[in-house]
């Protein structure tokens, strides 16, 4: 058995190093938020794309916000920056924003679930509004 998130954001020099070192080991659905020692916020999606994550624009504050759903950032009064790519990761610092991937993918499998149990019908997965997904699945079982 390998090492543990903990043990890979301690030995590792950053969190995209961790990330890109406990990747092998990541099998499922996650989107992680931590925030650090350092001060520093990560946001992170899983590999296979299964979970949502997102980055939105708060004005007011001037502040990055991350959510697991779209919807959650309309509720506060920001805006939607843009989805975080599968295998993607965010790192948000005093500095700025960095943009980063611990892994490359070619295939994607997006989590049904998501868009019929877990997700508010008010946001949107991958720019796909859920209500809309919901609505069109319930059209096709019915015919």
């Amino acid at each position: 058995m390998g090492l543990g998130l903990y043990q890979y954001l301690k030995y590792e020099k950053d969190g995209l190093h961790a990330f890109k070192s406990l990747n092998p080991q990541q099998n499922g659905s996650l989107s992680i938020v931590i925030l650090m020692v350092n001060r520093e916020l990560i946001g992170t999606r899983d590999g296979g794309g299964f979970r949502s994550l997102c980055l939105g624009w708060h004005e007011k504050t001037g502040s990055y916000i991350i959510s697991s759903e779209r919807c959650a950032l309309k509720i506060l009064g920001a805006k939607l920056f843009r989805d975080i790519y599968p295998c993607g990761m965010i790192k948000i610092e005093e500095k700025g924003l960095e943009n980063q991937r611990f892994s490359v993918k070619e295939k994607y499998a997006y989590c049904p679930f998501e868009y019929i149990y877990f997700v508010s019908t008010s946001s949107d997965i991958e720019g796909v509004n859920v209500y809309y997904v919901r609505k069109t699945i319930g059209k096709l079982l019915a015919e």
